[in-house]
């Protein structure tokens, strides 16, 4: 798996080391609106691609920016949006699960 805290630094490895990306099955991208808030767009597109076509992507955020919409109609497929709202219901399609884990 690949974890990268930024596009820029992610874009700078897929170039520099010729890294490919045609296994990746998700690509998870917290804190959506921050990452094109901080001019990570252009890298977020090349990353994207450069991805499978087939694949999962996530984008997290606490704030819905017309640039992370845009970005969603514009370059994922079927994309759904699940709000988690105080004065709403969870969506019915989102699975709650709780794993304990002893020592």
């Amino acid at each position: 798996g690949i974890n990268a805290e930024y596009g820029g630094r992610l874009v700078h490895v897929i170039h520099e080391m010729n890294l490919k990306l045609s296994s990746v099955e998700l690509l998870i991208c917290d804190e959506a609106d921050r990452l094109f808030e901080m001019g990570f767009a252009e890298q977020l597109k090349d990353i994207c691609s450069r991805l499978p076509k087939e694949r999962q992507t996530t984008l997290f955020s606490a704030t819905l920016p017309k640039t992370v919409v845009e970005f969603a109609r514009a370059g994922l497929k079927e994309p759904v949006l699940v709000r988690l709202d105080l004065d709403s219901k969870l969506n019915e399609g989102l699975k709650k699960t709780h794993i304990k884990i002893s020592e």
